[in-house]
């Protein structure tokens, strides 16, 4: 073989391997672009007692939720908005550094007509003399009726039931109007003893109150210095007996709590004395 066809086959061998690493070089450091970190939704609309899950797409490493104003609405650890009364907040969402907001508007849903009711002799009767207009009748006939009418839900809600802050109970404008609110939503605790309440009392506006002294059967008080919500059963001098929900994240009633050391703040009342 001449020399020069030799020298023409190495320049020839050279290239081409040449051109394998430049491609080899070129192909490795393509850059791979991250997925974009983003939040399922950046306005929401909510009605009183409602929720929704908001969720930041492509996130790693820990992700802390807020909301600027909890009164209107609330956020779990995990995302969860929970609406309780009307109202804009803003969820932020924080991530690596980063802020992420979702804008939340709460309005309060109008509540349908009531179809108006007839009732027969010998029909509807529930078997429960819930009182008419609360402070019309005599004092001993009116509580038990009211301790009649809660009791009664220990056949739905017994002993032991499960009962956290993820349940919620909505008083409508009719009942928040005493407390100066358009709508109102209790959770865990509150929430059972607006649904105690509502059992005994219907759709009678409720009103707040501060003096321990005109506590009635079915009033809910704000115990354990403005921590915990209980509706009361019984009343023996400054021993009250109380039915309560979240208690150990469960329903549980009769337990017995002194009003002078149970550190009462004030409460809801559907007397109307």
């Amino acid at each position: 073989m001449k020399k020069t066809d030799l020298i023409r086959k190495l320049v020839r061998f050279l290239g081409l391997a040449l051109s394998i690493v430049m491609l080899a070089g070129l192909t490795a450091t393509v850059p791979v672009s991250a997925a974009t970190v983003k939040l399922n939704k950046k306005k929401i609309s909510l009605y009183v007692g409602d929720t929704y899950k908001l969720k930041l797409k492509n996130a790693t490493g820990k992700v802390k939720f807020s909301s600027t104003k909890k009164a209107v609405a609330t956020v779990s650890s995990k995302g969860t908005v929970t609406a309780i009364s009307e109202g804009t907040a803003k969820i932020k969402v924080k991530n690596a550094g980063k802020t992420y907001k979702c804008t939340v508007t709460v309005r309060i849903r109008e509540p349908e007509p009531k179809t108006p009711e007839t009732n027969e002799p010998g029909t509807g009767d529930t078997g429960t003399d819930v009182p008419e207009a609360p402070g019309t009748t005599d004092t001993a006939s009116n509580d038990e009726a009211v301790y009649n009418a809660i009791i009664a839900l220990k056949a739905q809600y017994p002993e032991g039931t499960p009962w956290t802050n993820a349940d919620t109970y909505y008083w409508d404008r009719n009942v928040a109007s005493g407390l100066g609110y358009g709508g109102f939503t209790g959770m865990g605790c509150q929430a059972f003893a607006m649904i105690a309440s509502d059992a005994a009392f219907g759709d009678v506006p409720a009103y707040q109150f501060t003096d321990k002294s005109r506590i009635r059967v079915g009033d809910i008080i704000r115990i354990n210095n403005d921590t915990h919500s209980v509706v009361v059963l019984k009343i023996d001098g400054t021993q009250i007996t109380i039915a309560e929900g979240n208690y150990n994240y469960s329903i549980h009633w009769g337990r017995v709590i002194d009003i002078d050391t149970c550190g009462f703040v004030y409460g809801y009342t559907r007397y109307a004395d």
